[in-house]
C-alpha cells in the first residue's frame, strides 16, 4: 500500500545544485521532491525559454509543450523510490543561456514556473580581471604596522590598500589610533587607508571604496596572536574567553574581509598555535 503525505505548498522555493556536466556536455538535472509540490508532476510538459544576455532558463508548465517531466524509479531505495526529474540537455539552449564558465545554478520554484539562473563563478571573475591588470602584483594588508608592507614592496608587490587601526587600551593616556597608520604612510604610497577597527568597519563601504580599484592579488592579514600563544599562560587565554576579551574571534572579521574584497589568494600571519586551533581550522 502506497501511502501519501500531505504538504504545504509555498508561494517560493529555492535550490541551488551544480552543474551535471557530462564530459564536454553540458545538462541541467532538477530532480527534487519539490517538482510535484509546484505543478511539475512526471508526464506534465513544459515548454524551456532563454532569458536574454545569459540570463538563464524560464520553465514554464504547457499542454503542448516541447519537454516532459520524468520519473525514474529506483527498486533498491525503500525511501522515496520514485524520482521526478526535469532535464534540459540541448547544447543550443544552454549556451544561449548560460555562460560556459557557470559551475553552480540558482533554482526559484513558483507554481507552473521554475526559473532557473546562473549563479557567479567568482573564481573565473577574479582570474580573469587579475589577467586583464597592468600589474598583477597588488596587494592589501590589514592589521599592520608597516613590516609586512615593506617586504612585500621588497618582492615585487603595489600596495594598493591599507586597513591599520590600533584599539584604544586601558592603559593609553593619549589617543594611538593612528599610530600605525602613519607607519604604514612612511613605509608605503597606498591609494586607500581604511583607518577603521576591523570588528567595527563597516564592509559595505569597503566594497564600495575598492569597486574604483584593481583586483587585489594578494590579502595579507595579521591578526592578532597573543590568544593562540604559548607566551600568554593558559588560564589566561580562558579568562579572556569568559570575559569576552579574547582577540581570538578576529577570524571571523577576517573572513568577512576575505568575502567582500574577493582577493586572488590571502595570506594569514600567525603563530604556530593557530594553525592547531579551531579557528585555524575554519
Amino acid at each position: 500500500m502506497l501511502l501519501t503525505a500531505k504538504a504545504h505548498v509555498p508561494e517560493v522555493i529555492t535550490k541551488e545544485l551544480q552543474f551535471a556536466n557530462l564530459g564536454a556536455r553540458r545538462k541541467i538535472r532538477l530532480s527534487t521532491n519539490w517538482l510535484p509540490l509546484m505543478g511539475f508532476e512526471a508526464g506534465i510538459r513544459h515548454d524551456v525559454t532563454a532569458l536574454d544576455h545569459h540570463g538563464g532558463l524560464r520553465l514554464t508548465c504547457a499542454d503542448n509543450g516541447r519537454q516532459k517531466v520524468y520519473q525514474r524509479r529506483y527498486n533498491r531505495r525503500q525511501n522515496n523510490p520514485f524520482e521526478t526529474v526535469v532535464e534540459i540537455a540541448s547544447q543550443a539552449v544552454l549556451n544561449a543561456a548560460i555562460p560556459s564558465y557557470t559551475e553552480r545554478l540558482h533554482f526559484t520554484l513558483r507554481p507552473g514556473e521554475i526559473l532557473i539562473r546562473p549563479l557567479p563563478n567568482r573564481t573565473f571573475s577574479i582570474r580573469r580581471r587579475l589577467k586583464n591588470e597592468a600589474n598583477p602584483f597588488t596587494a592589501m594588508v590589514a592589521m599592520t604596522s608597516g613590516i609586512d608592507v615593506r617586504c612585500l614592496q621588497d618582492v615585487g608587490f603595489h600596495i594598493d590598500s591599507i586597513l591599520e587601526y590600533r584599539p584604544r587600551e586601558g592603559r593609553d593616556k593619549h589617543d594611538l589610533t593612528e599610530t600605525g597608520a602613519l607607519t604604514v604612510l612612511a613605509n608605503s604610497r597606498p591609494r586607500v587607508l581604511f583607518n577603521e577597527d576591523i570588528c567595527q568597519i563597516d564592509w559595505e563601504k569597503v566594497r564600495d571604496v575598492m569597486a574604483d580599484g584593481p583586483q587585489i592579488a594578494v590579502l595579507h592579514v595579521s591578526l592578532q596572536c597573543d590568544d593562540f600563544s604559548p607566551a600568554k599562560g593558559g588560564n589566561l587565554r580562558r579568562q579572556a574567553i569568559d570575559d569576552l576579551s579574547t582577540t581570538r574571534d578576529l577570524v571571523y572579521d577576517a573572513l568577512r574581509m576575505v568575502e567582500t574584497i574577493r582577493p586572488a589568494s590571502v595570506v594569514l600571519e600567525n603563530v604556530q598555535g593557530f594553525a592547531n586551533s579551531g579557528e585555524g581550522l575554519l
